[in-house]
C-alpha cells in the first residue's frame, strides 16, 4: 500500500536553498528546503514524513505561505497493523 503526503510551507519568505532532489529519501525532521523571511532569518523547512520524494513542488527564488504545498512523498507500507479485538 502507498501513502502519500504533501508537506507545505511552516512560514512566509522566498526558497533560497533546496536540499533534496526528486527520487531520494527523506526523514521525519529532516530539512528539504531554506527560506528566508522577510526579517532575513533563514528557516529550515522539515518533513513530519518519511519517504521517497515523489515530485518537489518548491522552486529555488518561490515565494511561499504556510498554505503552500512544497514537497510530495510517498511511502510504501509493507505491513498493516490491525486489532485483534
Amino acid at each position: 500500500m502507498l501513502i502519500n503526503f504533501e508537506v507545505l510551507s511552516s512560514c512566509t519568505g522566498k526558497i533560497e536553498k533546496i536540499l533534496k532532489k526528486e527520487a531520494s529519501y527523506i526523514y521525519e525532521q529532516e530539512p528539504f528546503c531554506l527560506v528566508r523571511t522577510s526579517d532575513g532569518m533563514l528557516v529550515e523547512i522539515t518533513s513530519q514524513f518519511s519517504g521517497y520524494v515523489k515530485s518537489m513542488k518548491a522552486v529555488l527564488g518561490q515565494t511561499v505561505t504556510p498554505e503552500t504545498v512544497l514537497i510530495r512523498i510517498e511511502e510504501k507500507l509493507s505491513h498493516v497493523c490491525a486489532g485483534s479485538d
